[in-house]
């Protein structure tokens, strides 16, 4: 039982209760709001460490917030003030330490807070008097290590508290502070330091308490005899150090329906005589001791329990000879023996669980099972199979099994699926074979399923789909296949999947669709053939999609393109009810000849990395064709210029990213003809603060219509000595009248003119000695500040440091950082045949930076030497610092006479 689930439902409810509304924003330096839903703002991971500052301007109408993953310490008075509307509101994974008083005012719509992750030591001095209709407050994962008795007495309307792994030791303290909460039924107060339950004064009432957690504390003694809970459904203690159970204590709980005892050291026989009439799950797992095959006693308490349903006893040792004692002794529902020793499953040994609707045997190391096994399980509708080592299905396997719904079979050893083993189970809806080394399948394997919807086999080394190996699956409705070896699909081996909704073959090695490939596939929906070798030769397949005339959603992006096939015009006929196209990677070239007018329904299209390295004239082509969409993706595409006239004719564009691209000036005329727009992405592009961009400046500051996400945190590219904000940078100067710009010149002109002539008299030859002296050091600083570099920084490394640097070094600084820096690595950069020095100096040259990685075996290198060297000739002969050093390891009297020259400049 998940116990979390009513904090789910709820979250998920308000969240699908919003109405969009119109966005009314321009751009915000850390945050940006949804583009499926503007009351979201997002502001996740933006190193954001003034909170008041960062959401100051985010629309009123905001209703969810979530500022995670930031650097904030201190949350600041009427931080909210200005969003009065929020619902949720998300800071979970900062460094807050400090809450100051009125923080949270004007809250009073609030339901969600989230403040785990944090450094939070005390809840005493909050103000926390606007917050009345909160509903669920996550404080887990601080430092708190007490809580006052009137801390949250204004939260009246909280439903679930969360104060998971803090320092709390006193149990009855938080009892006090909730006592006047009668709407809490959830109290998440897991991986503490409780140790004792009995200190109370006074029997405590928590009359509206349903969901207890008290698992990861140190609690040797299970007493509840001050506690009066009396609506209380789930209790969890695992993972204490429980040696005892006070059992006339558990009088306090009358409606306990689900307790977990899971690792403790806790002996079986603690439960007798415990009176629990209405407890319906029970869990005993890798308990100490463990259960074993003497279940006298296990028995005489599950007799106790006449509604016993579920039990959990994973990691037990009870054998499989004796497991079926446990079934004589209950009406169990749902039995968990994950993690069991059950290598052999041969015997009738489960067949006293007459009732048994779900079972769990994964992670068991089963090898063999006969259909025996399953004799009276006739109510059995879950088998959980997965993570043995299962290499063989025998000939009707499960045939006992006849109310079999959900099958999983995943991470086995079985190379080999048995055609028969199926037989019999007409019920069956769900069956996973993922991850099972499966090599083949052959015709009419699954021809006894004929009742199945959801069929899993990715992650196998299937290499072909034949024909009949689907036959009679006429209602399966998704097909997983993805991550195989597949590298042909046979003419009519889908014909059968009639009903088929949602196929994936990504991942896989497929070279070929014919027209016939997905001819039959006339209800199909979703379908992914992305990351394979197709080249959609004309030849082979005119239109592959032609009969797909439900299809929402087609994904062919990034194919290993063996040689260059010519497409025909028709590759999407038929795609009339088509609304996202993913075509990332695929090169434009690729779609010259293709027809985007069969796509009339087409509202998203990716094109990220499709345009890497094609000519202006096929990239704004292809954008053309599709002119009918309404959000489209040209992200990562080296786009360096875009001509003005490229999206006239979009007039239902809503949303158009171009982040991580090369754009340097936005034109006017580029986006005049996007009437609709909402959404314009330019994050990661190195915009000039210049005139051509002064109209972007203004018009992203002042229209209320379309939101620029991140537009405060752009900065103005090509700014060596310190970074100016591209919206602050002062362009007013371009707007100026023109006649003013012609007053000012002529007179300053006339004014040159009379002071040259009066100088020119006095000083001519210093004068031209001092023309060519200047022009001289102009040109020099024109080619340095035009230079461009191939990489941000060289890495100058020795061999031993190699793998420091591929798995520290560029993981973070080309992956995983905000920004991803081009660096010149010599295993993979340098140029196979040339000189080795000449690739060091192409390399240095080409780079703006040269980053040394020091350590002793870096100063005995010569060639470390080298480049070090001449990296030092562009410190000489430029004038630019260009040396970065990082010390690997601690090199004592490093500029002392015994390290080199070359290495004392560093």
């Amino acid at each position: 039982m998940n116990y979390y689930c009513t904090s789910k439902q709820i979250i998920l409810l308000l969240i699908l209760i919003q109405i969009a509304t119109p966005i009314s924003a321009f751009g915000y330096a850390k945050c940006f709001l949804a583009y499926e839903n503007s009351q979201y703002a997002n502001c996740i991971g933006q190193r954001i460490v003034n909170l008041t500052r960062a959401i100051q301007d985010l629309p009123i109408k905001t209703q969810w917030l979530n500022v995670s993953q930031n650097d904030i310490v201190i949350v600041e008075r009427k931080s909210f003030f200005n969003l009065p509307n929020l619902l949720g509101v998300q800071l979970n994974r900062n460094q807050i330490s400090t809450v100051q008083s009125g923080a949270f005012q004007n809250l009073k719509y609030l339901r969600w807070l989230d403040l785990s992750y944090n450094s939070i030591k005390s809840l005493d001095k909050w103000d926390i008097n606007d917050l009345t209709d909160l509903r669920i407050l996550n404080i887990g994962h601080n430092n708190i290590n007490t809580i006052q008795s009137m801390s949250l007495t204004p939260l009246y309307h909280l439903q679930e508290l969360d104060l998971s792994y803090n320092y709390i030791t006193n149990f009855t303290t938080v009892a006090e502070a909730i006592n006047n909460l009668t709407e809490l039924s959830t109290l998440n107060l897991s991986s503490n330091l409780v140790t004792n339950l009995s200190t109370a004064q006074r029997l405590i009432t928590l009359q509206s308490l349903k969901i207890l957690d008290l698992s990861s504390n140190s609690i040797g003694v299970l007493d509840l005899s001050y506690f009066y809970m009396p609506n209380l459904s789930g209790l969890m203690v695992m993972k204490n150090n429980m040696g005892a159970i006070n059992a006339s204590s558990f009088s306090n709980v009358p409606k306990l329906a689900q307790i977990n005892f899971d690792e403790n050291p806790l002996n079986i026989s603690f439960l007798l005589g415990i009176q629990l009439p209405d407890l319906t799950e029970l869990h005993w797992s890798s308990m100490r001791p463990n259960l074993g095959n003497n279940l006298t006693i296990p028995c005489q308490v599950f007799k106790s329990l006449p509604k016993l349903e579920v039990l959990y006893i994973m990691h037990s040792k009870v054998s499989h000879y004796n497991i079926g004692k446990i079934g004589e002794c209950t009406n169990l529902t749902t039995l968990v023996l994950s993690t069991s020793p059950f290598k052999k499953l041969i015997q009738r040994d489960l067949q006293m669980f007459k009732y048994i609707k779900v079972l769990y045997l994964n992670k068991c190391k089963i090898k063999e099972i006969c259909k025996t096994t399953w004799i009276g399980l006739k109510f059995l509708h879950t088998l959980i199979l997965e993570r043995n080592n299962i290499f063989y299905l025998q000939d009707r396997l499960f045939s006992p099994l006849t109310g079999l719904q959900y099958l999983d079979l995943s991470k086995n050893s079985l190379t080999y699926i048995n055609s028969r083993s199926f037989e019999d189970l007409n019920k069956l809806k769900t069956l996973i074979l993922r991850s099972c080394k499966i090599a083949t399948i052959k015709p009419f394997t699954f021809r006894s399923l004929r009742n199945l919807s959801f069929l899993d086999i990715r992650d196998n080394s299937i290499s072909r789909i034949k024909v009949k190996t689907f036959d009679r699956l006429k209602i399966l409705e998704t097909l997983l296949l993805s991550e195989n070896k597949i590298h042909s699909v046979q003419g009519n081996s889908l014909q059968e999947l009639v009903l088929l909704k949602k196929l994936t073959l990504a991942n896989n090695n497929i070279y070929k669709v014919s027209n016939t490939t997905f001819h039959s596939l006339k209800t199909l929906k979703i379908l992914n053939i992305s990351r394979n070798a197709l080249s959609f030769n004309k030849l082979d397949s005119v239109s592959p999609f032609q009969k797909l005339k439900y299809l929402e959603s087609l994904d062919i992006s990034y194919q290993r393109q063996r040689y260059k096939d010519p497409v025909s015009e028709a590759l999407f006929q038929g795609l009339q009810s088509l609304k996202q196209l993913y075509i990332q990677g695929i090169p434009s070239s690729f779609f010259k000849d293709v027809s985007f007018s069969f796509l009339t329904n087409l509202t998203e299209i990716d094109m990220t990395g499709t345009f890497q390295g094609a000519d202006l004239y096929s990239m704004v082509e292809l954008i053309r064709k599709c002119n009918q969409i309404k959000y489209l993706r040209l992200d990562n595409n080296e786009i360096t210029n875009i001509p003005v006239d490229t999206f006239v004719g979009f007039n239902l564009l809503e949303n158009l990213s171009l982040k991580y691209n090369k754009l340097k000036n936005i034109s006017q005329h580029l986006v005049k003809p996007l009437s609709n727009l909402r959404n314009f992405d330019l994050f990661m592009n190195p915009l000039l603060c210049s005139c051509e961009n002064y109209w972007f400046q203004n018009w992203s500051k002042f229209d209320p219509q379309v939101q620029i996400p991140f537009l405060e945190s752009y900065i103005c590219f090509g700014q060596v000595t310190h970074e100016i904000s591209f919206v602050n940078q002062d362009l007013n100067f371009c707007g100026t009248d023109i006649s003013v710009y012609f007053f000012i010149a002529s007179f300053v002109l006339t004014l040159l003119l009379l002071v040259a002539s009066l100088v020119t008299v006095k000083l001519k030859w210093s004068l031209l000695y001092f023309y060519h002296m200047m022009q001289v050091w102009l040109q020099w600083r024109i080619k340095k500040e035009k230079k461009l570099y191939t990489y941000d920084a060289y890495i100058s490394y020795c061999s031993e440091d190699e793998d420091w640097v591929i798995k520290e070094l560029m993981l973070n600084l080309e992956s995983k950082g905000q920004r991803k820096y081009k660096l010149c690595f010599k295993s993979r950069d340098f140029i196979p045949g040339s000189y080795h020095i000449d690739n060091i100096q192409e390399a240095i040259k080409n780079s703006r930076k040269t980053l040394c990685v020091v350590s002793r075996n870096y100063l005995e290198s010569q060639w470390c030497k080298v480049e070090v060297e001449i990296a030092c000739s562009r410190v000489f002969y430029e004038k630019e610092d260009v040396l970065l050093v990082v010390f690997l390891e601690e090199i004592p009297n490093f500029r002392e006479t015994e390290t080199p020259v070359s290495f004392q400049h560093l």
